[in-house]
């Protein structure tokens, strides 16, 4: 039994499928929600007009008070090199510059509002995975610029792949201890904490919902039997893994209908992790022997 364990997860660092394609997919997913982010997310001027909230503590406890100036040109470099790293020009470079200033812009303004950067914390380990890789061979500027698809070690690529879906896994797993430890059994058991959230900050549809509180208590119940298994299952592989992934999207699908919280940059990253595939086989050796190698896949 331990030899089966250990070679199922020797398969799953070191012998992931179609690995640059997708980390490939990953990068492009990442570039984008990480762009996403810093457009529209909450980095705006309140984090240089109210800096007597700042409290830093940390990683950033020696980080000064950023001005107006410095704190929107931080912000402009994160989205400049987010969509670089979508478009994978520069891949490795803008990689380490989209993780880095991301990760300092999060944090920063997460010492005025602490909570905050717990929800997107997987955004700033991905992109240091993405990093330790060469996600750019494929469906990208750098390779559609290279004259022949360079060489890489896939080993790599595929530890990083395969450290992305254990950490998605564990997240699941921890959600449902997080509860347990909490508020006990009595969180799934009844579904109260579901059906109060959902009068409080839930949609319409949730709402008019709560009109049954069995239903409620279903949830809770559903939620506690998801959380639990769906790890076991992304891990597993083949047909498992696919039936988890899928059940993973249902179950943020039915949050953001009743509760209106999508997690949406956790959501995006689940199809090209779990889900998507590279070429067979036979179409990446018959690409190989054209003219530009893989390139001629991303023309």
């Amino acid at each position: 039994m331990s030899t089966l364990k250990r070679s199922r997860f020797d398969t799953l660092l070191f012998e992931q499928e179609a690995v640059p394609w997708r980390l490939a997919y990953m990068r492009v997913a990442l570039g984008s929600s990480v762009t996403v982010l810093a457009v529209y997310g909450p980095f705006d001027r309140f984090f240089s007009d109210n800096v007597w909230l700042y409290d830093p503590g940390g990683l950033f406890a020696k980080v000064p008070v950023l001005g107006a100036a410095s704190l929107a040109a931080l912000r402009m470099t994160t989205i400049v090199a987010s969509l670089m790293l979508a478009a994978g020009a520069c891949t490795r470079v803008s990689a380490w510059l989209t993780a880095l200033s991301f990760f300092l812009l999060n944090g920063y303004t997460a010492q005025f509002t602490q909570p905050s950067f717990n929800y997107d914390t997987h955004l700033n380990l991905f992109l240091l995975a993405i990093a330790s890789a060469d996600s750019g061979r494929v469906l990208s500027l750098d390779a559609h610029w290279r004259s022949s698809a360079p060489t890489a070690d896939e080993r790599a690529g595929s530890v990083a792949l395969g450290f992305m879906q254990i950490y998605v896994a564990m997240l699941y797993g921890q959600a449902f201890l997080a509860k347990l430890l909490l508020s006990g059994p009595a969180w799934f058991w009844t579904g109260d904490v579901v059906l109060v959230q959902t009068l409080r900050i839930g949609t319409g549809f949730g709402r008019w919902l709560s009109r049954w509180p069995d239903v409620f208590r279903a949830i809770g119940i559903l939620t506690g039997v998801f959380e639990l298994s769906v790890g076991w299952a992304l891990l597993r592989g083949g047909r498992v893994r696919n039936a988890g992934a899928g059940a993973a999207l249902a179950f943020h699908f039915g949050t953001w209908l009743v509760l209106g919280i999508s997690f949406w940059h956790l959501v995006v990253l689940l199809p090209p992790l779990f889900l998507l595939r590279g070429p067979t086989r036979e179409s990446a050796r018959a690409a190989e022997r054209l003219p530009g190698g893989t390139q001629a896949l991303t023309d």
